[in-house]
């Protein structure tokens, strides 16, 4: 298998290869013995940490990769949920970062005449497509915006994408939605209060007309909380 292996080589573009990072090597088919039989040759290595730091050696998949970068206890803290995510994030984020570096590496041969070898780990693709890190490194995470939430109504569950503050007012100023708080009552108790009525008013529209409506006259984007079977069978 490996002298078949070899011989592709020679003809090849690019090799791409996910396992630990001593084992090319070790079954002797390494980027330094491949190029010198294909000097033009792009490999791409991807494993969990990397060629050469201390964990270099450790197996990983993507949900070793989001326990470890804090993504699943970022989870636990906002939605009391101790579970992994629901997608391979670190998986796809490794594959896309790969690509690029890939596509780069192709453009600088046709420069060169020469390949060269990528070393990509999933941990760092992952934590530079961290698009909520700066808040956890800063210690800064009340600043950030709130997360959409999801409704029912009549018909359905929909997630609106816009902060609570701002949906209030839309829907006081837009459909005179009564504020049902008054100066007494605590900060937390007018929040409350205030989420009891926007349930309300998305339970009271009874049509996906009603719902597209409602969310174009305040121009939010919204979409419906589908199923991926329900999706496909549309």
């Amino acid at each position: 298998g490996k002298e078949v292996f070899r011989d592709l080589v020679k003809r090849a573009d690019v090799v791409l290869e996910n396992f630990r990072p001593d084992v090319m090597s070790r079954l002797g088919i390494g980027y330094e013995t491949l190029a010198a039989a294909n000097p033009k040759l792009i490999m791409l290595s991807i494993s969990g940490f990397g060629r050469d730091g201390p964990e270099s050696q450790r197996p990983a998949y993507a949900p070793i990769v989001h326990a470890e970068l804090g993504l699943i206890d970022r989870v636990v803290r906002q939605r009391g949920a101790k579970i992994d995510l629901p997608l391979s994030v670190a998986d796809t984020n490794a594959g896309l970062h790969g690509l690029v570096a890939l596509l780069s590496a192709v453009i600088m041969r046709g420069r060169t005449g020469r390949g060269q070898h990528i070393d990509l780990s999933m941990m760092d693709a992952t934590l530079v497509s961290d698009d909520q890190f700066h808040f956890e490194i800063e210690d800064a995470e009340a600043t950030r915006n709130l997360p959409p939430d999801i409704w029912d109504t009549g018909v359905g569950a929909i997630l609106v994408s816009v902060d609570f503050r701002w949906l209030w007012k839309l829907l006081t100023t837009e459909f005179g939605v009564v504020d049902p708080t008054t100066a007494a009552m605590t900060l937390d108790a007018k929040i409350a209060a205030r989420r009891d009525a926007v349930a309300a008013f998305m339970l009271s529209l009874a049509s996906w007309e009603a719902v597209e409506d409602a969310m174009a006259k305040m121009n939010l984007a919204w979409g419906r909380v589908r199923s991926g079977k329900a999706r496909s069978e549309e």
